[in-house]
């Protein structure tokens, strides 16, 4: 039943205002979010706020955003959040994340064109047969943000009409999942959400002096276990895997072995530990592909940032189960790696554990 929240259901009513919420932003040296641009739109009235970088200081309009009886939607929330969190902006009581209802929806489903089962905006919105703007023009879009930090007007209005466009395709969004939205459950999670940033933003304290020992010496050090451990020979000189010869001892040895859909021998973790109990002669290439021969050292050098922080979004709901699964494009998250790989973290002088 639609009420007067403007095609909402009738729970919606509880809120003062609903306001849809979008952050444009870039990253700085600590790997910390520096907005650019901020567009919000309150779902009743229509009424309108757009911000763009330096005026987030002197504008006060912000402060109605947050009340305590309104909502904020946006279809990324800790990365809203911590937007939020960087202008030192109050977080606001109620937060409903249109990524997280659309992952809970489809949860565990076989969607065609849909390969990680954890949808984009525009992927969401394809979903529902919402119209929206083109993925050449999102990606058009990003690359300005990212890469331009002098900007003519001409192309901050373009970042302001893009940045408006997001949230316009978020509204329908909204529309297509309220009646399914489990409103409790859906501001429950939006609690956690609001805590996100806080532990991404602190990240965790590096040893950088051992850090750039370990990179200095890294190749070194993987031939060293990889001409003790690989005892079936399937790494080269340079040490390369080689999956013909991989391929080749799976026929030798007449193991059936998973395959991928084109038809290569599937090499996951998870994969070979099951393949393992099947096959125990293949225990030590896990061990040394584990500790070390895969290990994505240059990945998690990626995450550290100039103050010695290492920081990675964590991916929260991530999961079927609705784990996090901390990643990012060419980033790992630290405590993923092998645990000997853990003794970089470092406590900077004078930190103390919080008494209990």
């Amino acid at each position: 039943m639609s009420s007067n929240s403007v095609g909402l259901p009738n729970n919606f009513d509880r809120f003062r205002e609903i306001w849809h919420v979008d952050f444009e932003f870039r990253q700085d040296a600590n790997h910390c979010p520096v907005p650019v641009a901020m567009f919000a739109k309150e779902h009743r009235t229509g009424a309108e706020i757009s911000m763009r970088r330096p005026g987030y200081w002197r504008a006060p309009t912000h402060r109605s955003i947050p009340g305590s009886d309104a909502l904020v939607v946006s279809y990324s929330a800790p990365a809203e959040m911590s937007c939020f969190a960087m202008l030192g902006w109050p977080k606001p009581r109620n937060v409903l994340c249109t990524y997280t209802e659309t992952s809970a929806g489809i949860n565990g489903l076989d969607i065609v064109g849909l390969v990680t089962k954890r949808p984009s905006l525009l992927e969401a919105c394809d979903l529902f047969d919402i119209p929206h703007m083109s993925k050449e023009h999102k990606a058009e879009m990003r690359d300005l943000i990212l890469n331009h930090t002098d900007c003519t007007e001409d192309q901050w209005c373009m970042i302001e009409d893009y940045n408006r466009e997001d949230v316009l395709d978020d509204i329908p969004l909204l529309h297509a999942l309220a009646p399914t939205i489990d409103l409790p459950a859906a501001l429950f999670r939006g609690r956690y959400l609001k805590a996100v940033p806080d532990i991404e933003l602190r990240g965790l304290p590096i040893d950088v002096d051992f850090l750039s020992e370990l990179v200095a010496n890294w190749q070194e050090l993987r031939m060293h276990y990889i001409r003790r451990n690989d005892a079936l020979g399937l790494y080269d000189d340079e040490g390369s895997f080689r999956e013909n010869r991989f391929e080749a001892l799976i026929e030798a040895r007449g193991w059936v072995w998973t395959r991928t859909a084109s038809g290569r021998p599937e090499l996951r973790s998870r994969t070979i530990g099951k393949m393992c109990k099947r096959y125990p002669e293949l225990r030590p290439l896990q061990k040394l592909r584990d500790q070390i021969a895969e290990l994505r050292l240059g990945a998690f050098v990626n995450t550290v940032g100039a103050d010695g922080a290492s920081r990675c979004p964590l991916m929260p709901f991530w999961t079927r189960s609705g784990r996090n699964q901390p990643q990012g494009r060419d980033k790992v998250f630290l405590l993923s790696l092998p645990s000997w790989v853990h003794g970089l973290i470092k406590p900077p002088p004078g930190c103390r554990a919080t008494p209990r």
